[in-house]
Protein backbone atom coordinates (compact mmCIF):
# COMPACT_ATOMS: atom_id res chain seq x y z
CA UNK A 1 0.00 0.00 0.00
CA UNK A 2 2.86 2.07 0.82
CA UNK A 3 6.19 2.94 -0.55
CA UNK A 4 9.15 1.97 1.68
CA UNK A 5 9.75 5.46 2.83
CA UNK A 6 6.39 6.45 3.13
CA UNK A 7 5.72 3.88 5.31
CA UNK A 8 8.29 4.77 7.72
CA UNK A 9 6.18 7.96 8.54
CA UNK A 10 2.78 6.83 8.04
CA UNK A 11 0.35 4.15 8.69
CA UNK A 12 -2.74 3.85 6.28
CA UNK A 13 -5.09 1.44 6.93
CA UNK A 14 -7.82 1.33 4.13
CA UNK A 15 -11.54 -0.84 4.23
CA UNK A 16 -13.03 -2.30 1.45
CA UNK A 17 -16.08 0.02 1.61
CA UNK A 18 -14.58 3.03 2.78
CA UNK A 19 -11.19 4.97 3.18
CA UNK A 20 -10.25 5.41 6.85
CA UNK A 21 -7.34 7.31 7.25
CA UNK A 22 -5.30 6.78 10.51
CA UNK A 23 -2.08 8.99 9.56
CA UNK A 24 -0.13 8.37 13.06
CA UNK A 25 2.59 10.47 14.62
CA UNK A 26 3.15 13.85 14.54
CA UNK A 27 6.25 13.79 13.43
CA UNK A 28 4.73 12.20 9.85
CA UNK A 29 5.64 15.06 7.82
CA UNK A 30 8.01 18.35 8.69
CA UNK A 31 5.42 20.85 6.33
CA UNK A 32 1.82 19.52 7.26
CA UNK A 33 0.23 18.99 10.39
CA UNK A 34 -0.24 15.17 10.31
CA UNK A 35 -2.64 15.11 13.51
CA UNK A 36 -4.98 17.28 11.64
CA UNK A 37 -5.09 15.70 8.05
CA UNK A 38 -5.49 12.49 10.14
CA UNK A 39 -8.92 14.42 11.84
CA UNK A 40 -9.66 15.92 8.02
CA UNK A 41 -9.57 12.23 6.79
CA UNK A 42 -11.59 10.67 9.24
CA UNK A 43 -14.78 13.32 9.20
CA UNK A 44 -14.29 14.04 5.39
CA UNK A 45 -13.88 9.94 4.47
CA UNK A 46 -14.38 10.01 0.60
CA UNK A 47 -14.24 13.39 -0.25
CA UNK A 48 -10.71 13.72 1.25
CA UNK A 49 -8.83 12.47 -1.80
CA UNK A 50 -11.15 15.70 -3.88
CA UNK A 51 -9.89 18.14 -0.58
CA UNK A 52 -6.00 16.87 -1.34
CA UNK A 53 -6.30 16.91 -5.07
CA UNK A 54 -8.10 20.42 -5.15
CA UNK A 55 -5.52 21.74 -2.69
CA UNK A 56 -2.40 20.63 -5.12
CA UNK A 57 -4.02 22.04 -8.03
CA UNK A 58 -5.47 25.37 -6.63
CA UNK A 59 -2.23 26.59 -4.23
CA UNK A 60 0.10 25.86 -7.37
CA UNK A 61 -2.54 28.35 -9.77
CA UNK A 62 -2.84 30.50 -6.39
CA UNK A 63 1.15 31.04 -5.52
CA UNK A 64 1.26 31.65 -9.74
CA UNK A 65 -1.06 34.54 -9.62
CA UNK A 66 0.70 35.85 -6.77
CA UNK A 67 3.92 35.92 -8.38
CA UNK A 68 2.67 37.57 -11.63
CA UNK A 69 1.02 40.24 -9.23
CA UNK A 70 4.46 40.43 -7.97
CA UNK A 71 6.18 41.19 -11.67
CA UNK A 72 3.20 43.51 -12.74
CA UNK A 73 3.49 45.21 -9.44
CA UNK A 74 -0.20 44.67 -8.39
CA UNK A 75 0.47 44.78 -4.75
CA UNK A 76 -3.78 44.23 -4.30
CA UNK A 77 -3.26 41.22 -6.80
CA UNK A 78 -0.62 39.74 -4.84
CA UNK A 79 -2.60 40.34 -1.49
CA UNK A 80 -5.76 38.23 -2.58
CA UNK A 81 -3.61 35.67 -4.13
CA UNK A 82 -1.89 34.89 -1.09
CA UNK A 83 -4.62 35.31 0.96
CA UNK A 84 -6.48 32.75 -0.37
CA UNK A 85 -3.54 30.41 -0.27
CA UNK A 86 -2.93 31.38 3.24
CA UNK A 87 -6.46 30.08 4.25
CA UNK A 88 -6.38 26.79 2.03
CA UNK A 89 -2.96 26.05 3.31
CA UNK A 90 -3.98 26.70 7.29
CA UNK A 91 -7.28 23.96 5.91
CA UNK A 92 -4.65 21.46 5.59
CA UNK A 93 -2.46 21.90 8.36
CA UNK A 94 0.21 23.82 6.38
CA UNK A 95 0.61 26.16 9.36
CA UNK A 96 4.57 27.61 8.34
CA UNK A 97 3.12 28.08 4.64
CA UNK A 98 0.40 29.93 5.77
CA UNK A 99 2.18 32.33 8.28
CA UNK A 100 4.17 32.91 5.53
CA UNK A 101 1.39 33.81 3.07
CA UNK A 102 0.21 36.40 6.54
CA UNK A 103 3.70 37.94 6.12
CA UNK A 104 3.01 38.49 2.40
CA UNK A 105 -0.38 39.43 2.52
CA UNK A 106 0.55 42.43 5.23
CA UNK A 107 3.58 43.12 2.69
CA UNK A 108 1.44 43.64 -0.35
CA UNK A 109 -1.38 45.42 2.13
CA UNK A 110 1.24 48.04 3.06
CA UNK A 111 2.39 48.75 -0.11
CA UNK A 112 5.84 47.11 1.17
CA UNK A 113 8.44 44.99 -0.94
CA UNK A 114 8.13 41.28 -0.10
CA UNK A 115 12.07 40.81 -0.79
CA UNK A 116 12.61 37.16 -0.84
CA UNK A 117 9.78 36.28 1.01
CA UNK A 118 8.08 35.32 -2.17
CA UNK A 119 10.80 32.68 -3.00
CA UNK A 120 10.62 31.42 0.49
CA UNK A 121 7.19 30.58 0.27
CA UNK A 122 7.35 29.26 -2.88
CA UNK A 123 9.64 26.69 -1.69
CA UNK A 124 7.56 26.20 1.41
CA UNK A 125 4.86 25.22 -1.20
CA UNK A 126 7.10 22.82 -2.69
CA UNK A 127 7.74 20.58 0.25
CA UNK A 128 4.08 20.98 0.98
CA UNK A 129 2.81 19.82 -2.34
CA UNK A 130 5.36 16.81 -2.04
CA UNK A 131 4.00 16.01 1.33
CA UNK A 132 -0.12 16.14 0.43
CA UNK A 133 1.31 14.69 -3.37
CA UNK A 134 2.39 11.81 -1.12
CA UNK A 135 -0.75 11.20 0.73
CA UNK A 136 -3.00 11.85 -2.15
CA UNK A 137 -1.18 8.62 -4.27
CA UNK A 138 -1.44 6.75 -1.77
CA UNK A 139 -5.33 6.94 -1.53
Amino acid sequence: VCSASFATRCAIRVTATKWKWFIRGAAMTRHVDSELLSELGKLMVDDFGLLLRTYLEESARQLAAASRAWQAGDNEALRRSVHSLKGSSLNIGAVTLSGLCAQLEALARNNSPVGGLLEQTAAELNAVQAEVGEIYKHL
